[in-house]
């Protein structure tokens, strides 16, 4: 099974919103800094994969 690139930007999204949630009401910035570390690489791996999708 595949996951398509919109769920892949779903994903990146919703790591990148608990990453502001660790770093605003939880205060701990080591685990918000990792969210969002592993956040922006789901965003460029979505970005990738939309590109192999429109060039299929």
């Amino acid at each position: 099974m595949r996951i398509s690139s919109k769920g892949c930007f779903i994903l990146a999204a919703a790591w990148l919103l608990v990453s502001l949630m660790w770093f605003f009401w939880v205060k701990n910035t080591a685990i918000g800094v990792v969210w969002l570390i592993v956040g922006g690489i789901e965003l460029i791996l979505a970005f990738i994969m939309r590109q192999k999708e429109k060039h299929k």
